[in-house]
């Protein structure tokens, strides 16, 4: 048996553990230690000469190179074991991608590991150290569980960032849920562009035929259903006649929650696609 050291924050466990569990799965030579694991540092165990005498004896060091875990020193530090030793594997996840890595992360091949092809390439690339690979992998749904798990990960990084996460993210959805299709997408569009009047938003609305004629306003009725929308500009002497015609800005109580929500929706959408 010989060690592949998977290096990884702590609050990415899931994703470490399962990788751990295919890893094994596909490799009868290999060990993937993970320090999360109970299994690979029991209660009582002395942890850092664990964690040091598996460093030193692993046949391949891979960092799992999330924006969590190129947040943690130690997972700077077992990179560093790896530089020293002669190269590690950055396995980029979610918004990481290996052309962005920060050096001495750039230094070395990475592999995008929730995307099929690097994925199959960094299996591949393994039985060289570990032989050849028993069976046959899953590569799609590989890519959808890391996808998922990326997810799980950064919501549960939030939610230890605002007590009230939880209640908030599930205020959002179930106000989401009441709007129609062309509504969400307005919702979204003010989202990434930041402010949006009610003819700009009817305009996209239209080119993407999810609108098929004019309405009075776009966002007046989202903002008194959901708050989800808030004007710019105060009222006018003249309003009274022409009606509101600056733009419109994402309320800040929900402008995480639904960053969140559209990009889970984005993500579910692509793993789909594979």
């Amino acid at each position: 048996m010989h060690i592949l050291f998977l290096s990884h924050a702590a609050i990415d466990q899931e994703i470490a553990l399962y990788l751990k569990e295919i890893l094994q799965a596909l490799f009868s030579e290999m060990d993937v230690f993970v320090s999360s694991d109970p299994e690979d540092l029991p209660s009582g165990t002395a942890w850092v000469e664990t964690v040091l005498h598996n460093l030193r004896e692993a046949r391949k060091i891979c960092i799992l190179a999330t924006t969590r875990g190129l947040d943690r020193k130690w997972v700077w530090f077992e990179a560093g074991s790896g530089w020293r030793e002669g190269g590690f594997v950055p396995l980029a996840l979610g918004k990481v991608r290996k052309h962005l890595l920060p050096p001495p992360y750039s230094h070395y091949q990475g592999h995008n590991i929730d995307e099929e092809e690097d994925c199959r390439k960094f299996l591949r690339s393994l039985e060289a150290d570990f032989g050849v690979m028993q069976g046959t992998p899953d590569y799609g749904d590989i890519q959808r569980n890391l996808i998922r798990l990326d997810v799980r990960s950064e919501e549960r990084l939030a939610a230890t960032q605002n007590p009230f996460l939880a209640e908030l993210d599930a205020e959002a959805d179930r106000l989401l849920a009441q709007l129609g299709a062309w509504e969400q997408e307005a919702v979204r569009l003010v989202l990434v562009q930041g402010e949006l009047t009610d003819r700009q938003a009817m305009a996209q609305l239209q080119s993407k035929t999810l609108l098929q004629e004019s309405v009075g306003s776009v966002f007046i009725s989202i903002a008194e259903r959901t708050n989800f929308v808030r004007r710019v500009w105060p009222v006018g002497q003249t309003e009274h006649v022409t009606g509101y015609q600056g733009p419109y800005q994402i309320s800040p109580n929900y402008k995480d929650s639904l960053v969140r929500i559209f990009e889970r929706q984005k993500l579910l959408r692509q793993s789909k696609k594979t």
